[in-house]
């Protein structure tokens, strides 16, 4: 499982308990005790899961509903003859639920918007290389690997600086990030053994793009990570390497 899956599975359940027996749901449980950003991730819906349950309990139901429902339904068989009386007394808990409901909507669009942040987009991009992923497409010709981007409908025609191009080619898949498509290509540094991930993105996507042309190398999140742009695409290429290591693939 990549890390999207994982999340798909960890908020389709509300415990560890609901999800014992299930493979799927515990192999999801322990990626997520090893990551902390997955932890964040589910005890932030935890916490929204318990205020929508709390304020869904706050609504007071009369307790001659039924009978109310009963005597009114009683006259006309299975339809129901008249409007019954909305007492006013639970307007306050049903306005309280949909503020809830919207919070939760706006703070998703506040997500969705702060995602347009190349920065914030980068710093996805280096939590997703330290999970657990799985390329899509493992080859080492680079002919194969833009018609595989090409034909699920990610950043394709893109320029690689010749020297990243000369590394030994794993392969590549698709990510999203907030919505946004991105291509991946993994490669691997000859006789160290270490993998750098490149990261392709439609720049229009996103805004505070980082320069263009010459890459600018940083420290972000233990990984060396530069990132560039040219006329169309956004670069990230992102590893477990030192600072140094990284200049001198460019």
């Amino acid at each position: 499982m990549n890390r999207e899956q994982i999340i798909e599975v960890l908020l389709s359940v509300r415990s560890r308990e609901e999800g014992k027996g299930d493979r799927v749901v515990e192999a999801a449980f322990e990626q997520m005790d090893k990551d902390p950003t997955l932890r964040a991730i589910w005890e932030e819906q935890r916490q929204w899961d318990q205020l929508f349950k709390k304020s869904i309990h706050s609504i007071a139901v009369p307790t001659d509903l039924k009978q109310r429902i009963l005597e009114q339904n009683h006259s006309s068989g299975d339809q129901i003859s008249s409007i019954i009386p909305f007492p006013r007394y639970l307007w306050i808990p049903l306005a309280a639920a949909a503020l809830v409901i919207l919070s939760f909507i706006f703070f998703n669009f506040q997500v969705e918007s702060e995602s347009r942040d190349f920065a914030r987009f980068e710093e996805r991009a280096v939590d997703y290389t330290q999970g657990f992923f799985m390329l899509s497409k493992k080859t080492g010709q680079q002919s194969e690997v833009r018609e595989w981007l090409r034909s699920h409908g990610a950043p394709h025609s893109f320029k690689i600086p010749f020297q990243i191009e000369g590394l030994s080619q794993l392969g590549c898949r698709q990510v999203k990030f907030c919505g946004i498509s991105s291509s991946m290509i993994c490669f691997e540094i000859e006789g160290k053994h270490q993998e750098v991930h490149l990261f392709i993105v439609d720049k229009s996507h996103l805004e505070n793009l980082p320069p263009y042309g010459v890459p600018e190398v940083l420290q972000k999140k233990g990984n060396a990570v530069a990132r560039w742009t040219d006329d169309n695409h956004g670069y990230i290429l992102t590893g477990a390497i030192t600072l140094e290591e990284m200049k001198s693939l460019f």
